[in-house]
């Protein structure tokens, strides 16, 4: 068994764990720094970047947002059901890691929103080597800035290095016990662990046990392999308590991302059908993916139809798409591609996914929804779009189009970008135990601690899930270094 001395060690290194480190640097702390898979940055490599308000490119864009009204947004938006402290302080300090990651090399090329109404608060990464800003993978770049400046401040990284235990001496944490892929075991003596391992998105049993779902049924979210929970387990394992968990959902079609021309073409705000053959929701607001996802929560089979019509996607073809989404800002119009998509996913979209040209027996035998309901329903639908007002549900009536002709129907499902919180920390990022009462020793940052939204994500705030993660993680080490200053005096 090999051993180490460490004041910290850093338990995940994705961008709340690489923050952590880099933050414990800064303050002259020795770092040992553990991550299972082979490359470090974990779901966030996927991402475009993270939120940050009154940072020096906002300001350069004239943006008027303040800490003060997005905080006010976002208290008002959960209805004060979070850490309001640690919200505040999280806000308060993003426009400076947004700074403080340009000092590393970090690049942003635009600051964007998710949807027409949001807010710019999305610090969007200019790629390596060039590249749409914010584009797929882009934020692996500031994950990779982020381990060189934790190694140029000394930080002793572990790859393919898995961390096994917490070590617990009387009422403080002393160290952990990690284990190589070969087998070796890696004792670390420290003053202080902090856990940052990205939650469970990888793990079926547990989004079934603890959130309810079951994975490729009701549930298609993003899993990162490797993500498991296991930075919760070692949590608990030492007693803390077990703070509020869920998946940070959103909805996806069933049709495969590679037809993502065919997809779009199921996010237009057109007539949304449960499988009941009822109208659910107005779809003018579907363009939010969280809103659209509690609605198909209270769905049977969790899920829904978009209708379309072959009259709708020529009108499309004229006019463009309502909704561009994340497709269209990277390839342009993607209605260019529709006839090729369509083709493809003849043999890639799985069974019940979509269908197009059809009747309106054929499309409720497809899907399985009661033709009679779904009559009424499209009736009633087509008579409100004459009438240029939705008495329902408010609809917006520049969205209100007939579904007249051959029917076209996507299935939108649940998808979530993995799971949010299970350890409880306060605003200092120290771990609770379930007397409120913080683990001596003990912090986490990120996906594991983040139970901010009250159930509900808030995309008029984009990026905030990684600005979170790297905001924690930096105030992590931060906080450690005070505690270790304090042990120490």
């Amino acid at each position: 068994m090999t051993k180490i001395t460490a004041d910290v060690a850093v338990v995940g290194l994705g961008p709340a764990g690489l923050a952590a480190c880099v933050a414990a640097g800064e303050n002259d702390l020795k770092v040992v720094g553990f991550e299972k898979a082979a490359m470090c940055g974990g779901a966030a490599n996927m991402g475009g970047g993270p939120f940050g308000v009154e940072s020096r490119v906002q300001k350069a864009m004239m943006s008027e947002l303040t800490k003060e009204k997005v905080f006010e947004e976002f208290m008002d938006y959960v209805h004060w059901n979070c850490d309001a402290r640690l919200v505040r302080d999280y806000f308060w300090q993003s426009g400076d890691t947004i700074d403080w990651l340009e000092e590393m090399g970090v690049e942003f090329g635009a600051v964007g929103k998710f949807y027409a109404g949001s807010w710019q608060t999305w610090h969007m990464v200019t790629p390596e080597g060039g590249g749409k800003p914010g584009g797929m993978r882009a934020a692996s770049t500031m994950n990779k800035r982020l381990l060189e400046r934790a190694v140029e401040l000394g930080a002793d990284v572990h790859t393919n290095t898995a961390v096994k235990k917490i070590i617990k001496t009387d009422d403080r944490i002393t160290g952990l016990i990690a284990q190589k892929e070969n087998g070796e075991e890696i004792e670390v003596e420290a003053k202080a662990v902090i856990i940052a391992t990205g939650g469970f998105g990888d793990n079926p049993e547990m989004i079934k046990e603890e959130c309810g779902f079951t994975f490729g049924k009701d549930m298609f979210n993003f899993a990162i392999p490797g993500l498991k929970g296991d930075g919760l387990h070692l949590a608990w394992d030492v007693g803390a308590m077990k703070g509020k968990i869920d998946m940070e959902t959103n909805t996806k079609t069933r049709v495969p991302d590679e037809c993502f021309a065919l997809a779009n073409i199921f996010n237009q705000p057109n007539l949304l059908v449960n499988l009941s053959g009822e109208r659910v929701m107005n779809e003018a607001i579907s363009e939010n993916p969280a809103i659209l996802a509690n609605v198909l929560r209270r769905q049977p089979q969790r899920y829904a139809i978009m209708i379309c019509s072959d009259k709708l996607v020529k009108y499309y073809y004229r006019n463009g798409l309502d909704w561009a989404g994340i497709a269209g800002s990277i390839f342009g119009n993607t209605m260019n591609f529709l006839e090729d998509h369509l083709e493809q996913a003849k043999t890639l979209a799985p069974e019940k996914s979509y269908i197009t040209d059809a009747t309106d027996e054929e499309l409720c035998e497809y899907f399985g929804i009661d033709l009679d309901t779904f009559r009424e329903t499209l009736e009633e639908y087509n008579e409100l779009c004459d009438e240029g007002y939705d008495d329902v549900f408010n609809k917006d009536h520049k969205y209100m189009r007939k579904i007249e002709g051959k029917l076209w129907g996507g299935a939108i499902a649940l998808s979530a970008y993995g799971s949010l919180g299970g350890i409880q920390i306060n605003h200092k990022t120290e771990v609770l135990d379930p007397d409120y009462r913080p683990i001596k020793g003990l912090y986490a940052a990120g996906t594991d601690t983040c139970d901010i939204y009250a159930g509900t994500y808030l995309y008029k705030l984009p990026g905030n899930t990684m600005g979170y993660a790297v905001n924690t993680g930096r105030m992590a080490g931060d906080n450690v270094a005070k505690y270790i200053r304090k042990l120490e005096s």
